[in-house]
This record gives C-alpha cells, sequence and structure tokens, in this order.
C-alpha cells in the first residue's frame, strides 16, 4: 500500500475520537485510531492528487508533467520535466499489483516511455513517477480485447 500513500497525510485522530467518546481515556488503552490518505480509485484519487501537488509545491521547486495515452497495444508516457535526475517509474494496477518498474534517467524536457500491454487485463492502472522531491500520478485505463 505505500505507493499509493499520500505523503504527510496520516494524523491520529485522539482528540476527536475523545470528543465523541467521554470515557475512551479509561476504557482504552494507548490505541488511537488513525487517519490517512491513499490514491485508490478514481474519486479518491483526484482529492489525494491534489493533495500530493500540493506537497509538490511545499517541497520540491522543479516541475514535472506526465502525459499518458494508449495507441493500440502500447502504453507511452511522455515525461516532461524542468530539471534532470534519478527516476523512477512504476505501473501498477488497482491491486497495487506492479506491472513495470523502471529506474532511469530524467533528463531536462520530454522523454517517452513505451509498454506493450498486449496481455494486460482491462482496468485502470496507475503510472507512478518520482524523482527528487517530486512525485507524480497519472490514472489510465486499459480496455479489454
Amino acid at each position: 500500500m505505500y505507493q499509493f500513500y499520500v505523503p504527510n497525510s496520516a494524523r491520529t485522530l485522539k482528540s476527536e475520537v475523545e470528543s465523541w467518546v467521554t470515557n475512551f481515556g479509561s476504557t482504552t488503552s494507548d490505541h488511537y485510531p488513525i487517519y490517512s490518505e491513499y490514491i485508490l480509485t478514481n474519486g479518491i484519487a483526484q482529492t489525494a492528487n491534489k493533495k500530493v501537488q500540493q506537497h509538490q509545491s511545499e517541497t520540491a521547486s522543479g516541475d514535472l508533467a506526465v502525459k499518458a495515452f494508449l495507441n493500440g497495444d502500447v502504453l507511452h508516457a511522455n515525461l516532461t520535466a524542468s530539471e534532470e535526475g534519478p527516476l523512477a517509474l512504476q505501473i501498477m494496477d488497482m491491486n497495487g499489483r506492479m506491472m513495470s518498474a523502471t529506474n532511469a534517467r530524467l533528463i531536462k524536457g520530454t522523454q517517452q516511455f513505451k509498454w506493450n500491454i498486449r496481455n494486460w487485463p482491462a482496468g485502470i492502472y496507475l503510472i507512478r513517477v518520482q524523482t527528487g522531491k517530486l512525485l507524480k500520478v497519472e490514472k489510465i485505463f486499459v480496455p479489454g480485447n
């Protein structure tokens, strides 16, 4: 699940729970519920992506754009960056199964990555691109054959 975690989204719900359950402190040990956000489905992903983008703007000075599209049995990911650096690119299905993992060098400007997806099942896939402190997650739907 780590790959779906929205950075800096975890927080304890101790004060909220104590306000809801007046005897929580005397009936419970040191365990409090924790809230965190993950990029999982369409509606959640849009909210989570906003939080990831906020995190990016707070922690990094560069810019990274990811555009993914299908052309027949080939998945294309165009990455446009304002800075160079190490790159980790992962594609996962919605169950967290890693379909591809690539480490490369991100160049300034635009570069393209391609994958043959002929044997991939239909579904939504997450393309996770990380370089330095920048993180982008894009979704793409792969139709059935």
